[in-house]
Parts: structure tokens; C-alpha cells; sequence
């Protein structure tokens, strides 16, 4: 499997696609096995096949158009991120995640089998939004200049934050997590005109929530 220089996902689209949706059947598979958190089993499904959706719909030169583009990529962006920043790392951590599974799944070879306890985030997150174009949302766990986290936040245990979100007239809240301090989502075209409201928690390595923020709301444009 090639991979590009910076990083262990394969360079080609369709190539990703195919390997996102093979590591996610596997840890779907060892799931029980492996004692993996099921909110991030859920996230990682719904992202792995919104994701193929999203290819599959793209690859019809008569029905892709710009906006299902620009969804496409933000989506397969949204999925590498967790994947690199969440997925990976909660395997790597996880003692009982062989190391050949690892390296099977096309993930880098672990250095370390075992982790000492973490800490539960204790903070609350402030939450602000900016309103971008093409329907894009960016929330900031706290201040706008910084998009990072400090020494001082990781020492407490926070690894980034999960966010919440709800859009007029939908019922079922849907969830990221991110290790920025901030994070962007593009909403189908469909979507301008209707709020979207926000709640965020930090977490720790293991996905282990503090507590909620306050409700934020913005308009998609």
C-alpha cells in the first residue's frame, strides 16, 4: 500500500476509501475484543460511511457538482483527522490492540504497550463560532488566537474537545471530536438559512468526557 511522505494514509483517493472502510470492518469486528468506546465506534462508522457515500456519489460525473464536492472533501478531511488523531492513537494505547494488528491495518508499528492513568478534564469550554462560506461553521473551544493546546491543558488531561451538533428540524445530535481547539464543518447546500446549535466537552486520550458547555447557536449561510 503506497503511502504519501506525511503521513500512513494512501495517497489516492480511492485507495484511502478502500483502506478507511477496511480498518473500520476490522475494529467494527474486534470491537468487544478490544473494549473500544462505542461513542467513538459510532463517530467512526457514520464518518466511514458518509465517506464512501460521498465517493461513490462523486465518481458520477452527472450527479457531482461543486457543493457535493466541497462536502466530499470536508468529510474525507473530518474522517483523516480522526483517524490520525483519535483512532490511532486510542489503538496504539490499547494493550490489548496487538501490535501486528497494528501494522496489518496499515497503521505505524507502536513503541509502547502500556499507558499510566489520565486524568478526566475538569474544565468547561467556551465556545464561539464563525460563519465562512460554501455553508461552513468554524467552533472554537475557547479563544480565537489560539487554535492549540497548552501545556498546562495537557497536563490537566485534555486531549480536544468533542463536539455536539444539532440542525433546525433534525432530532439526532451528531458528534465529532477533534485535538485542535477548533474545528470547521461544511453543511450540505440545503442546509442555508437553518441554525445549528453547539455544545462541546474537553476530553482525554481515552474519550473520557469533562463536563458540557453552554448551548451556541449560528446561522448557516
Amino acid at each position: 500500500m503506497r503511502t504519501s511522505k506525511r503521513s500512513f494514509f494512501p495517497s489516492k483517493e480511492g485507495k484511502f476509501n478502500e483502506w478507511q472502510l477496511g480498518v473500520c470492518k476490522q475494529c467494527v469486528a474486534d470491537a468487544a475484543v478490544w473494549k473500544l468506546n462505542a461513542e467513538m465506534m459510532t463517530q467512526f462508522k457514520n464518518l466511514s460511511a458518509l465517506a464512501n457515500t460521498l465517493y461513490i456519489a462523486n465518481a458520477d460525473t452527472a450527479k457531482k457538482n461543486k457543493e457535493t464536492r466541497l462536502y466530499k472533501d470536508a468529510t474525507f478531511k473530518a474522517l483523516k483527522e480522526f483517524i490520525r488523531n483519535v483512532l490511532y492513537p486510542t489503538l496504539k494505547a490499547n494493550s490489548l490492540v496487538a501490535d501486528v494488528d497494528l501494522v496489518l491495518m496499515g497503521f505505524p508499528s507502536r513503541g509502547f504497550t502500556a499507558h499510566e492513568p489520565i486524568p478526566v478534564p475538569e474544565e468547561v469550554p467556551v465556545l464561539t463560532t464563525d460563519v465562512g462560506k460554501h455553508h461552513g461553521i468554524t467552533v472554537y473551544a475557547g479563544l480565537k488566537q489560539k487554535t492549540h493546546l497548552t501545556d498546562s491543558q495537557r497536563r490537566s488531561g485534555i486531549y480536544g474537545f468533542k463536539l455536539k451538533y444539532l440542525v433546525d428540524g433534525e432530532t439526532v445530535w451528531q458528534e465529532l471530536t477533534s485535538t485542535s481547539l477548533k474545528h470547521t464543518i461544511t453543511f450540505p447546500a440545503e442546509y442555508e438559512g437553518k441554525h445549528v446549535e453547539f455544545i462541546a466537552a474537553w476530553v482525554n486520550p481515552r474519550l473520557q468526557e469533562g463536563p458540557w458547555s453552554d448551548t451556541v447557536k449560528a446561522l448557516i449561510n
